[in-house]
């Protein structure tokens, strides 16, 4: 794990976090990339898409 957090210019007590939390919550991807933990999916605003808009 070393070598790819120096690949990735990353701490690696960074990358062991990021992977950790990946395994524990694997199933609902990677927030802030676009997604959201279910729980927060509950409470998120309704986006329109351009098609109900018009």
């Amino acid at each position: 794990m070393s070598e790819t957090a120096r690949e990735l210019e990353l701490a690696e007590q960074t990358l062991h976090n990021r992977v950790k939390k990946y395994r524990n919550e694997a199933e609902s991807g990677f927030v802030g990339s676009g997604n959201l933990k279910p729980e927060d999916k509950k409470s998120a605003p309704t986006c329109y898409s351009k098609t109900a808009a018009n």
